[in-house]
Order: structure tokens, then C-alpha cells, then sequence
């Protein structure tokens, strides 16, 4: 978390002005008193730091629609704790939300979306029955394909990942099972939302802890 922070900040430094919303899901590794550490900002730019407590278990879906929710401007980058941003990165995507995109993924890969926040809401964000990573994104990217608004295409090079090993990925999870049952399990929602070709998910609300 640390060095993406890091690493989010002096991007934001070079393309302001940028909003970081820095969520804390019952975090155990002191972000607390780091988030206290971290400098004012300036030329617009701002830190935003939530807190969310009385969590037993990690659930993906749920913090990114916490976090996109805490979030006070036009366009969401939804990235990770493990994710770098590049120096240019914000100013690559201003120059793709100048030219009308909606919506825009790294190539073929589904995660670190940005996306306007009135379509993220408008879709129901992320689908809040997957807890674990990887088909969450996936089936939100198919769901705004569905819909329509334009989207375009970013080098996944502008924000490269740290490799984070699956077991620590799955301790806080709260099934205790393999990365790839965890998966089959919850591919089922991927599947039934494109069966019943799906455009908006969690119809009886979300976004809440």
C-alpha cells in the first residue's frame, strides 16, 4: 500500500488535480498512522482518507463501491494497493476523457478501470455477490460493453503491478478455500449476469458496509 501511495502521489503531483481516496477496510497493517504521515497537497490535489471497521472478513466488491461512493469527482480510477501509476498516467487519461471515453481498461485486461462516475453508479458498480478478485472486474467490464458508452483502450504500462503472492491475497477471504475453487464458485454470477444479460447489478441497493 505504502508504495503505491507513493507512487499515486507523485503522479498526481505532475497532472493535478487529483483526488486520492485512500479506504481502509479494517486494515491490520497500520495505515492508519501512515495516512497521518502523508504530506498536504497542493494545486488542487487532496487525500481522502476513510475508515470502515467491524469487517471479519475482506469482500472486494464491496470496497471498491465503498471507495468509488467516498469519492468526490467526475472520473474514478479504481487501481489497487498493489498498482504504480506513472508519472504520465493522469494526463494520458484526461487526453482519453477529452476524446470522449466513458469508460477505459489497460488492453485486455479487466482490472484498473477508469470510468465516470455517474455510468458507475448508473450500472450499480460492482456486482456485491463476488467476494473474491478477478470475475468482479471482469463481469462489470462485460456489463458496460452491454450498455454501450463509448470506452477506449490504455498501455497497461502507464500503471504496472507489484506482484503479491495469491496466498496473501486469500487470507483475509472468508472462505477458506483454493484460488481456483474460490474462483469456479463465483463465476457463477458471471455467468448468470450474462445469461440474463445484465446492465445493472445489485438491484436491492449497495455501496454499504
Amino acid at each position: 500500500m505504502k508504495q503505491s501511495l507513493v507512487a499515486v502521489i507523485a503522479a498526481a503531483k505532475r497532472s493535478p488535480p487529483v483526488e486520492i481516496v485512500i479506504l481502509d477496510y479494517d486494515s491490520d497493517d497500520g495505515l492508519e498512522e501512515y495516512a497521518k504521515t502523508l504530506p498536504q497537497l497542493k494545486d488542487g490535489n487532496n487525500i481522502v482518507y476513510v475508515k470502515h471497521t467491524g469487517h471479519k472478513y475482506y469482500h472486494m466488491a464491496k470496497a471498491r463501491n465503498l471507495s468509488a461512493l467516498a469519492a468526490s469527482g467526475e472520473y474514478l480510477v479504481l487501481a489497487n494497493a498493489d498498482n504504480l501509476p506513472s508519472g504520465y498516467f493522469f494526463h494520458v487519461i484526461r487526453v482519453l476523457i477529452d476524446a470522449g471515453a466513458v469508460w477505459m481498461i489497460p488492453g485486455p485486461w479487466d482490472s484498473l478501470l477508469v470510468i465516470q462516475k455517474e455510468e458507475f453508479i448508473d450500472a450499480g458498480g460492482f456486482d456485491e455477490r463476488f467476494e473474491f478478485y478477478g470475475p468482479e472486474d471482469k463481469e462489470l467490464v462485460e456489463r458496460l460493453r452491454r450498455r454501450g458508452t463509448k470506452h477506449k483502450i490504455y498501455s497497461r504500462s502507464l500503471i504496472p503491478a507489484v506482484y503479491t503472492p495469491d496466498v496473501k491475497k486469500e487470507s483475509g477471504y472468508r472462505l477458506k478455500i483454493p484460488k481456483q475453487k474460490m474462483h469456479n464458485l463465483m463465476m457463477k454470477y458471471f455467468i448468470e449476469n450474462r445469461e440474463n444479460k445484465l446492465l445493472v447489478a445489485n438491484p436491492d441497493g449497495w455501496g454499504k458496509t
